[in-house]
């Protein structure tokens, strides 16, 4: 079986997500010693040289090479393409871009905008082209067989052909963190990142402290925020940076947190955190109890910053619970996440998909 994976326009080998997610795959796949080759432009070639699996570029002829063509994200051009070559097509949805224009889709009845819960002036229903584009999205997904990132996100997209197989990645523990009251966060400073409640339940913690990784919009929102609540010598900001030295940030602490106030489909940083071993608390939102489940870490209400507080200080307290936790969360990451049994589930989705 000969598998085309597509990452992706714009995506680099070491850049969020998604980017791992087909890093992962391809590692998982040449293990079950799978024919696969990468279709991406040539950031990918320094990982495709390594892995040893061909980079091809994205044409008719090289579609026309496989058994099954895997497109990974939004993608409708590569996969109307490989429908129109009679090639079957596999979309990996990352996001909520086959519901939401604006790939947000905050709540249930609309993308939450201003603090809406209506719809916002990027709904299809208010926009010809929108209803028109959203409209082409799922009149291709209907001649593919989609896989969601969790359960959640397949409940949401509402897809036909629809399958939910959480997004791979390894477990890599580690020893016991370098400093007791280090709390981390890793992400994007944007509001749907909740990171403005993180420091509210920082001030209510009086003897931990708090990095933060990542930059964005509301960076000058949270340094004014952290000097009204008088917490510049507990809270450092350490900028963007490499997965490298994020690894090395969630070594360092003792507490993951992940705050998110909207849906995350899934959640590489939390993903993380359980792969190192280290306690992880989340918000209670998307595809957060899934991956966290009632065992693997802790999970918080969304937008209550005591409540959060609260959590935070059982789980610095309590050593006991939290190594049992944190043994939890890499077994469940060697078990269900690891890029070998991930790439066992999409296999034999291949092989259900070409039968078909």
């Amino acid at each position: 079986m000969r598998i085309l994976l597509i990452p992706g326009t714009g995506l680099a080998p070491q850049h969020g997500g998604q980017s791992s997610f087909c890093r992962y795959l391809a590692e998982g796949l040449l293990e079950l010693n799978h024919s696969v080759e990468i279709a991406a432009d040539d950031g990918w070639a320094d990982f495709c040289n390594q892995k040893g699996i061909p980079l091809r570029t994205r044409d008719t002829r090289t579609l026309n090479e496989f058994d099954v063509v895997h497109v990974n994200g939004p993608g409708t051009r590569d996969a109307a393409l490989g429908l129109l070559l009679g090639k079957k097509v596999v979309l990996t949805h990352q996001d909520y871009r086959y519901l939401c224009p604006a790939n947000t889709a905050w709540t249930p009845n609309g993308c939450g905008a201003n603090g809406s819960s209506g719809p916002c002036r990027f709904c299809p229903a208010r926009d010809l082209r929108s209803r028109a584009h959203m409209r082409m999205l799922r009149m291709t997904t209907a001649f593919c067989s989609n896989v969601a990132i969790s359960s959640y996100v397949l409940q949401r997209l509402a897809l036909p052909n629809g399958h939910a197989i959480l997004s791979p990645i390894r477990a890599e523990p580690n020893s016991a963190p370098h400093d007791s009251r280090l709390i981390a966060f890793a992400g994007r400073l944007a509001p749907e990142k909740g990171v403005i409640v993180l420091i509210h339940a920082l001030a209510q913690l009086p003897d931990a402290r708090l990095e933060i990784a990542g930059d964005g919009s509301m960076l000058p929102l949270l340094r004014q925020l952290v000097a009204e609540l008088g917490l510049e010598t507990r809270v450092r900001f350490l900028g963007n940076l490499p997965l490298e030295l994020v690894t090395d940030l969630y070594r360092r602490a003792t507490v993951v947190c992940v705050p998110s106030i909207w849906h995350e489909p899934f959640g590489y940083a939390a993903a993380e955190a359980l792969a190192l071993g280290r306690a992880l608390v989340a918000s209670d939102r998307g595809a957060f109890p899934e991956l966290v489940g009632r065992t693997r870490g802790w999970l918080c209400r969304a937008e209550d910053p005591s409540d959060w507080a609260n959590t935070l200080r059982t789980v610095l307290e309590d050593d006991d619970e939290r190594a049992r936790r944190c043994r939890e969360a890499v077994h469940f990451v060697a078990t269900d996440l690891d890029p070998l049994p991930v790439a066992r589930r999409y296999a034999a989705l291949y092989e259900k998909h070409i039968g078909g």
